[in-house]
């Protein structure tokens, strides 16, 4: 097997490759959704505890809070009369509140799902801007004699869209063309992607576009607004109380090839990441290469913020930081990165 390169990429990969303006960043996702909640029922947003300056760590952490309490509501009603007046006696105005509360719940839920799909589905980039910046990546790695495959905990399909462009083949797990709408089948597909010789593709907390119907995932077309007669949208919404053994089976599968591309990459490198999941830290620490994260910097020196330093090396002491701006008129310390990329 060739040596490849891992590029493991979060949302600041994609937030200059947006169409009309930037792509959205978890912060700036949080300020649409609070709009978004607003305008379904007045101060919904801040019933999340959503507002215009929330960080990234702190908007997962407060919707996790959210999608933690509304899984209880159907434990709850089976013990409401608990606080009855007697066992399986209970009182009129909580039936009201759990109602009430359900649906509230049920409509935030939705509206999560559909700015999702809204923020992040393929009318939102660019196909130019991907390809440009994919285009320079490769060509960099490619003087280095390496392939890449790539994981992604982003729900756009930039990547693909970049590698379609570029007339280069990918694994993504599906199966399935033609009058047959594909299929996930995770399980192997690296070890498929290596023996075809084509780039695996792996969606992490899945994708604009894929649905759960019928115990199965299935791919549509990114470009059309949530459907909810197509299935449940297959994705992990942002959420700092998930746990990869909690994961549903699609993701927890994909999980298990992202650890295996991690144990047979000769190097990994982590693009517009913040590093904000444990899960993933957890599985970068295990790398037996060489490990870069690409970070922000100033110009003309390409100086990273040094509380910026701090952070990555604190997650993972021994990884390298390489500046870069990720979009299609890519900067970087060519220099660094070739570097890194033969040590």
């Amino acid at each position: 097997m060739d040596p490849y390169v891992l590029v493991v990429s979060g949302a600041g990969a994609s937030c200059l490759l947006g169409e009309d303006e930037d792509m959205p960043q978890m912060s700036g996702w949080a300020r649409s959704l609070a709009v978004a909640l607003d305008t379904k029922e007045h101060r919904l947003a801040e019933l999340l505890g959503l507002n215009e300056d929330l960080r990234g760590d702190e908007f997962e952490r407060r919707l996790g809070e959210f999608f933690t309490v509304q899984k209880t509501f159907d434990r709850l009603d089976k013990f409401k009369t608990l606080g009855g007046p007697q066992p399986m006696v209970t009182k009129g105005n909580l039936e009201e509140w759990l109602d009430t509360a359900r649906g509230r719940s049920r409509l935030i839920l939705t509206t999560i799902r559909e700015n999702l799909f809204e923020s992040f589905g393929y009318n939102q980039f660019s196909d130019a801007k991907c390809t440009a910046a994919y285009t320079a990546l490769m060509s960099i790695l490619g003087d280095s004699g390496l392939r890449m495959h790539v994981a992604t905990t982003n729900y756009d399909q930039t990547v693909e869209i970049a590698l379609g462009n570029m007339g280069l083949a990918y694994e993504d797990g599906f199966i399935g063309s033609g009058p047959v709408t594909p299929r996930l089948a995770p399980d192997g597909l690296v070890d498929r992607a290596n023996a075809a010789d084509r780039i695996a593709l792996l969606h992490l907390h899945g994708a604009v576009g894929w649905y759960e119907l019928g115990g199965e995932i299935r791919k549509h077309p990114s470009d059309s607004p949530l459907n909810s007669s197509l299935g449940t949208p297959a994705i992990l919404p942002p959420d700092d109380t998930k746990a990869v053994n909690a994961f549903a089976p699609w993701t927890r599968d994909l999980w298990q090839e992202f650890a295996q591309l991690v144990q047979e990459a000769s190097h990994v490198l982590v693009i517009g990441h913040s590093l904000n999941d444990s899960h993933l830290v957890d599985e970068l620490r295990k790398a037996p290469g060489p490990v870069a994260v690409c970070a922000y910097f100033s110009a003309p020196n390409w100086d990273v913020d040094a509380a910026e330093l701090g952070r990555i090396y604190e997650l993972l002491p021994s990884a390298s930081a390489i500046p870069m701006s990720f979009g299609p008129d890519l900067e970087t310390d060519e220099k660094k990165l070739r570097d890194f990329l033969v040590s």
